[in-house]
């Protein structure tokens, strides 16, 4: 659609204005357009749109579009004064047609629907519920000539449970189908029956519009779901670099843990090899042991006999052999066993500040204890667990 826009600087010089400007457009059907437009040229706001046809329509717009209060003048006499979206009527309003009618109620793209009343030239009067601009659900019409219809209609016709009220005050309650009455009970009086079936209708008007409240509420949300889904849209663009990222630290990640895997191995490798040496210097030291035992014996032995005339080359080799086991006993504690007894001597002395006296007594006994140095960090490190009783047994 072709515009021509005439007239429209803001008054200061080289600074364009953020207030909505009145501008008049020429649509290429002859259209006249007076009042706000948008960034795109288009109504947008509060203006008067004089149509090529004879309408004539002045209220709001949004993005080209008759969208929020206005009203509507046709060529033929006929308007429409209330609410509307999409150029469309929706929401509430009045309509007054050519012939003089009056519609009062609900809108819905421009048709009747919801709850509303339709008096017509005659006289005659509607109101109910409204569907694609016919009589549609529980509703009560009161003819031009003094009968009253209280019931349910379809499609613009009787039809279903109601209660028909006459002139002379007769009245007929029953089940109506396309507009024709089917089995019926003709009384003298239906007052309660149509005071049920007005509380139906007044009950039936209220849902109808809650069920409008809940239309536009759904509408508001979808509208606030679209733009976060558009907001969705953006973060997902901006993070694809950040995703590109996150895989390569995670790829990075993996090759860390894969290194640590190997690392971990050659632990456990050294690990057992620590353990296989420290029992074998375990058994040679049993060894050596039982090799010392038996050569104490053996001298013990030979001291006990009384041969002035022996030589006394046999003990002094026993002797000597003794000096050299308890040689190799000592090079024997190598490095690693010291550490596993230092070890083992940190563990029994942070366990011995935790035991009574009794236990702590049978501790002090173990070989582990030995040296005057291991009892000296013994003595400091229970003054400072507060165990005076251990340091003093020390």
């Amino acid at each position: 659609m072709k515009k021509k826009a005439t007239n429209t600087k803001g008054s200061h010089t080289g600074q364009r204005t953020e207030q909505p400007v009145s501008r008049t457009l020429i649509l290429a059907d002859g259209s006249l357009y007076t009042g706000e437009l948008d960034a795109e040229n288009r109504p947008h706001g509060s203006g008067v749109m004089s149509y090529a046809s004879g309408a004539e329509y002045e209220g709001e717009w949004r993005s080209g579009k008759r969208s929020g209060t206005g009203s509507m003048t046709y060529p033929d006499g006929s308007s429409y004064d209330g609410t509307w979206e999409n150029d469309e009527k929706n929401g509430t309003g009045r309509y007054l047609r050519p012939d003089g009618s009056v519609y009062e109620g609900d809108f819905a793209d421009g048709m009747y629907h919801g709850t509303g009343t339709l008096t017509e030239a005659d006289g005659a009067s509607y109101t109910g519920a409204f569907r694609n601009g016919e009589f549609d659900g529980m509703g009560r019409m009161a003819y031009a000539g003094g009968t009253i219809y209280d019931g349910m209609w379809r499609e613009g016709l009787r039809d279903g449970k109601g209660i028909c009220t006459y002139q002379d005050g007769r009245s007929v309650k029953g089940i109506w189908m396309d507009d024709r009455l089917i089995g019926a009970a003709e009384t003298s009086s239906h007052a309660d029956e149509t005071a049920e079936l007005r509380s139906e209708l007044a009950a039936l008007q209220e849902k109808l519009r809650d069920a409008a409240q809940l239309a536009e509420e759904n509408k508001r949300l979808r509208a606030e779901l679209d733009k976060m889904i558009k907001e969705q849209k953006c973060l997902a663009q901006a993070s694809d670099g950040d995703a590109e990222e996150l895989r390569e630290l995670r790829e990075a990640h993996a090759e860390d843990e894969k290194q640590i895997r190997a690392l971990q191995r050659k632990l456990d490798k050294m690990a057992e090899e620590k353990k296989r040496l420290a029992q074998a210097s375990e058994e040679k030291i049993a060894g050596l042991q039982a090799e010392v035992d038996a050569l104490q014996e053996k001298l013990a032995a030979l001291s006990e006999k009384e041969t002035p005339d022996a030589p006394d080359a046999p003990a002094e080799t026993v002797i000597r052999r003794i000096e050299e086991i308890l040689a190799e006993y000592l090079d024997t504690l190598s490095e690693e066993a010291e550490q596993q007894l230092a070890v083992r001597f940190r563990e029994t002395a942070f366990a011995l500040m935790d035991c009574s006296v009794e236990e702590a007594s049978k501790v002090m006994r173990s070989p582990i204890i030995g040296t005057d140095r291991n009892k000296r960090q013994l003595r400091n490190q229970a003054r400072r667990a507060n165990r005076l009783d251990i340091a003093q047994m020390v």
